[in-house]
């Protein structure tokens, strides 16, 4: 099994978590937080969507990539914005 698919929706995930965590200060629990949320979340959302997408052997590299990026990004702003949520509702009690 080829782990470079993986290893793409990880690093998206962290790097979108990051890039959102700099927008939205609020939200933000510090660059390594961020980048960890990511990393769980790139991870489940890049596998999600390859699995919807039913991206299989007979896939191209290009719709590979593209679903990976989208999904580890898509997945890992999702969590970061989910931590962020339980943060807010955390410090409002």
């Amino acid at each position: 099994m080829n782990n470079l698919p993986l290893i793409l929706q990880l690093l998206c995930g962290g790097v979108s978590a990051n890039i959102a965590g700099a927008r939205f200060h609020d939200f933000s629990l510090g660059s390594v937080a961020n980048f960890l949320i990511g990393l769980v979340g790139g991870g489940c959302g890049g596998s999600i969507l390859m699995n919807i997408c039913a991206i299989g052997v007979e896939a191209s590299e290009t719709q590979i990539f593209l679903t990976c990026v989208a999904g580890g990004a898509i997945g890992g702003v999702l969590m970061f914005v989910m931590a962020g949520l339980i943060k807010s509702a955390a410090h409002r009690r």
